[in-house]
């Protein structure tokens, strides 16, 4: 079946979305990745827990399904807000969903709450999240070690975006 993303629809999730969200990332690396701290798999209860402290979680559906999740945290007018989470299944991924779902959060952040700025954290690992950011405008501000659940060391890069620059690149 031929991809067509104007049947994607952006949503906030329900609680019947969650078990479809805890099988997004592929394996426990990505999960870890998407979801630090969490054990692998990701239970409904965990991922219910982060929806709840969430300011905003959505949901990307293409064709009824689930099929991209994300979050923003920490939201307050005049200051910085953070993208806590964003996945997209792995047989989609390389066709912008992530990127139309980033758009929406940051929409959400700079427009309607009026965020100063948004922060993200990636794996270094992940390059295609950092290419996306990048392409963005994020620009990195820092890193640190990250350990996932297995004990491997990794590294986060700290990306930040400002309004003025979400704006001109809108």
């Amino acid at each position: 079946m031929k991809y067509d993303p104007s049947r994607l629809l952006i949503r906030p999730v329900s609680s019947s979305d969650l078990g479809v969200i805890t099988q997004l990332p592929e394996d426990a690396r990505e999960a870890d990745w998407v979801f630090p701290g969490a054990a692998h798999p990701v239970s409904p209860e965990w991922l219910q827990r982060v929806v709840a402290d969430s300011a905003r979680a959505q949901v990307v559906e293409y064709r009824g399904e689930v099929v991209a999740f994300g979050t923003l945290e920490s939201l307050e007018p005049g200051a910085a807000g953070f993208v806590g989470h964003l996945v997209v299944r792995a047989d989609l991924r390389g066709r912008g969903i992530g990127s139309r779902l980033l758009d929406h959060l940051m929409g959400c952040a700079f427009r309607e709450v009026r965020c100063r700025e948004m922060h993200v954290r990636v794996s270094t690992e992940d390059v295609p999240a950092l290419l996306m950011c990048y392409e963005k405008g994020f620009m990195p501000y820092g890193m640190d070690r990250h350990e996932d659940a297995q004990g491997r060391a990794g590294v986060l890069m700290h990306l930040r975006l400002g309004r003025r620059e979400f704006d001109e690149g809108d």
